[in-house]
């Protein structure tokens, strides 16, 4: 009798959770069509504007800008692929049915079968061009005297082309399997019915198909799962989330480093006062010099490790929800249906969101942003800001760059302190640092 009334509990908990999530489905999906647009003009102006800005000479040189520039176009090409089908099976609304893939339009509907497709190819180039940046960060920071020569410019862009393929290659199945089906439904004034397209997988239900049909159907569709699930979710989310603590640690490691080192070079530099300066000491550029190398690279760090955890914050709960479906009867139905939108919603989010994050963390990303369109008032406060938080050693080096903060707001960008003559071409060729963040 208790357990009978457990499993009624059970049951009635279940049947108010589909409840709340058919109702969120049906709440969000009227406002998914309005907002995903306004996310997808936001990314698409600010997508173009990153690829503007690090194409610029002054951020050209590094191999981790190459590597966003390729992130900045995927998402590009996966929000332009987006919002076609959006404004028609969104924003236009052509069908009274239900879902929203109805369309009495075969034509919107093929471009639709097509465009689901490009928009996993490129959104999943996207999350891997993500791991292969958190790959060289980590060799960059984690090997530092072979990491310079290893994560070159040539190697991302070999690591990007391969990526591609590989994607391409494991959407084929996806798209030999949907196909256009047809149906009927309600029809306007003067027809009662009319018919409707939509995009359909083949079933196993079917009697007229031969038991070996049935078979090999069943095997592209258990390929078609496992293979995008492991591929464009699963394994990039466990090395994403792998990467993260591993950069974390080596940050939190370089920090510990500099502490040490600076406590090392304070000692020193009281035992050589105390001996009438016997020893060499060290010029004071070149100890600020080293400073602002070590500053670069920490925040270079961070701005990747933000990006990561906004890619895992999306896209992990995703590679659970695909592996759910797999493993739970009528999850589908029951769950993942009610959350489609609102996952596309997300991504997109996720896709337009690098701009905030390079303009809010890169002072050299917003110094060539200004530069390019020409925006002196922001480029004004940049140049300000540089001057408070570059680390200078004596309280005269910060009143001489207080006193030049106006001059250096109408010169910025005629001199580059991270492309010129005093720093090694290596840094400029190799390390983030030299060209993206300050």
């Amino acid at each position: 009798m208790d357990f009978q009334l457990w499993n009624d509990s059970v049951n009635t908990s279940v049947a108010i959770n589909q409840d709340w999530l058919a109702w969120f489905g049906v709440s969000f999906g009227k406002l998914h069509g309005p907002l995903s647009l306004a996310v997808c003009a936001f990314g698409i102006s600010t997508n173009l504007t990153n690829i503007v800005v690090l194409t610029r000479p002054a951020l050209a040189n590094s191999a981790t800008n190459q590597l966003l520039l390729c992130l900045a176009v995927a998402d590009l090409i996966t929000m332009l692929i987006y919002v076609p089908g959006l404004c028609h099976f969104y924003i236009a609304q052509p069908t009274p049915m239900k879902s929203p893939i109805y369309s009495p339009s075969k034509s919107w509907v093929t471009y639709q079968t097509g465009a689901a497709s490009g928009v996993i190819v490129f959104h999943s180039v996207a999350i891997w061009i993500t791991v292969i940046l958190a790959v060289f960060r980590y060799i960059h920071i984690g090997f530092p005297s072979v990491g310079p020569r290893i994560a070159t410019k040539r190697r991302a862009m070999t690591s990007v082309f391969i990526a591609i393929v590989i994607c391409f290659v494991i959407v084929i199945p996806n798209t030999l399997i949907n196909y256009v089906d047809s149906c009927l439904g309600p029809g306007d004034n003067i027809q009662r019915l009319r018919v409707y397209y939509f995009v359909n997988v083949p079933s196993l239900d079917e009697s007229t198909e031969s038991c070996w049909k049935q078979f090999h159907t069943q095997c592209m569709l258990v390929f078609n799962f496992w293979s995008q699930a492991t591929v464009y979710k699963i394994l990039p989310c466990f090395l994403l989330a792998t990467l993260t603590v591993l950069l974390i640690y080596e940050l939190r490691l370089a920090t510990r480093r500099r502490k040490k080192l600076h406590c090392l070079r304070e000692r020193t530099h009281g035992q050589t006062l105390l001996s009438d300066c016997q020893r060499p000491q060290m010029p004071q550029s070149k100890r600020n010099d080293e400073r602002n190398q070590q500053y670069n690279e920490n925040r270079t760090t961070s701005l990747l490790l933000t990006i990561l955890i906004f890619f895992l914050v999306v896209e992990m709960p995703q590679g659970v929800l695909v592996i759910c479906l797999h493993l739970i009867p009528d999850f589908y139905e029951r769950v993942y249906r009610h959350l489609g939108d609102f996952i596309d919603f997300t991504t997109l989010v996720n896709e337009a969101i690098n701009f905030v994050i390079y303009t809010t963390m890169s002072q050299q990303f917003r110094l060539t942003f200004c530069k390019v369109f020409y925006i002196k008032r922001i480029k004004c406060w940049t140049a300000g800001n540089s001057s408070r938080h570059a680390p200078v050693s004596s309280a005269v080096n910060r009143a001489k760059a207080g006193e030049n903060a106006k001059s250096e707001c109408l010169v910025i960008g005629a001199h580059d302190p991270y492309t010129s003559s005093a720093v090694p071409c290596r840094l400029t060729e190799t390390s983030v640092a030299a060209n993206m963040v300050n």
